[in-house]
């Protein structure tokens, strides 16, 4: 499966992580912040 790729350029990317995370446990995520 492909993973899901988040970008976060912002404020708040981390909380966004984490319900991203809690409504789609077994996906695997790659998180980038700058």
């Amino acid at each position: 499966m492909r993973p899901i790729g988040i970008l976060d350029s912002g404020i708040g990317g981390l909380t966004v992580v984490s319900e991203i995370r809690a409504l789609l446990p077994h996906e695997h995520l790659v998180y980038l912040a700058d």
